[in-house]
């Protein structure tokens, strides 16, 4: 899998949606230009193929369901194929990252109930524990333990809106730790 770089504080900004994020992104990549993640080889991927995507939002107050035609390529010096994927998009979760995001944001500002927050974003209790049980577990990682310690959740995820070299962060956490930022299983290795 190839992660994007696509920059997350512009996002929250001009409050896009992941969708248009998506496609604006993916009209300017350039598959011959990439570095293949399995063999390092720089210049042998072409576009192999599209599949569809949904991915889940919420925008204008209320959450929407888009769907995306994500494209694989391969390197044609390996063989292995990979899907290009931005950042905001999280493998095998239908929901996008600022879509999460928003959701822990109001349930870290405490200033509504589980209940109503789960209304709001038609999310199930167990999937916002789910989700905050991984917030706490991959902040960690992402901190540091004492950096953690002294670092709260909405301070972070301001950070995450705010810091410049957070796209970049997001695009590097899955070489450390195998999966990206708040997916919930690692990625299966690459076949050998």
């Amino acid at each position: 899998m190839i992660r994007r770089s696509a920059l997350l504080c512009k996002i929250f900004r001009i409050k896009s949606s992941s969708k248009f994020i998506f496609d604006s992104h993916m009209a300017s990549f350039r598959p011959e230009s990439e570095v293949c993640p399995c063999c390092h080889a720089a210049g042998f991927c072409k576009i192999h193929a599209y599949y569809n995507r949904s991915v889940i939002d919420f925008s204008h107050g209320r959450t929407h369901k888009a769907s995306l035609c994500v494209m694989r390529i391969i390197c044609t010096s390996c063989n292995h194929t990979h899907a290009v994927l931005p950042n905001i998009l999280i493998p095998y979760r239908s929901y996008s990252l600022t879509f999460i995001l928003l959701v822990l944001g109001h349930y870290f500002l405490g200033q509504e109930s589980t209940e109503k927050i789960c209304e709001r974003f038609g999310i199930s209790r167990n999937y916002l524990f789910d989700l905050l049980k991984l917030w706490n577990t991959q902040k960690t990682l992402w901190l540091g333990v004492l950096s953690d310690l002294e670092t709260g959740s909405t301070a972070f995820i301001r950070f995450l809106l705010v810091d410049e070299r957070t796209p970049q962060m997001l695009c590097s956490f899955p070489v450390f730790y195998q999966k990206s930022f708040l997916q919930g299983h690692a990625n299966p290795p690459p076949p050998r």
